[in-house]
């Protein structure tokens, strides 16, 4: 069992949630540079190709296939990776308590509140919110806005 204080210090996302997150990012980055900075190559070399010619809705597209597939899968990775880290919490303060259903479970944490709060302190909330939003809020805004940017260039 995790001392409640250890548990919510530590990375609640997983690293395939955190490769997601890395890869949402990046493609965000390079639809804003594409679509603001009108930096479209004229050709691409991969894997010893060149494509050359490249047309725009075609790039535009499968960009913005890319950015929804990946803001999805961040999205639901990130919401099993909070349900794991719910479950580690209940299982480190409640326990004790042998709690079996939800309802129960909010009660006892409802008539706990003021003891799970004096173990994180407003220092620790405020990290908290604060690395919620730039591990969650975040890479999801940035992918919305990147997918609102790409899509009329797409169609």
């Amino acid at each position: 069992m995790i001392p409640f204080r250890r548990l919510y210090l530590e990375h609640h996302l997983s690293e395939p949630t955190r490769a997601a997150r890395r890869n949402l990012l990046l493609l965000s980055v390079v639809a804003y540079l594409l679509v603001k900075g009108q930096l479209v190559p004229e050709k691409i070399e991969f894997l010893g190709l060149t494509i050359g010619a490249l047309q725009e809705a075609t790039l535009f597209k499968a960009l913005l296939a890319l950015l929804i597939y990946y803001l999805a899968k961040f999205y639901l990775y990130m919401f099993t990776d909070g349900e794991i880290h719910m479950y580690k919490a209940y299982e480190s303060v409640l326990k004790a308590e042998r709690i079996k259903t939800w309802k129960e479970y909010r009660a006892a944490v409802d008539a706990k509140g003021k003891e799970i709060f004096s173990q994180v302190g407003w220092w620790g909330l405020t990290l908290m919110l604060a690395r919620l939003a730039i591990d969650n809020i975040f890479p999801v805004v940035a992918g919305g806005y990147a997918i609102l940017l790409v899509t009329p260039n797409a169609l």
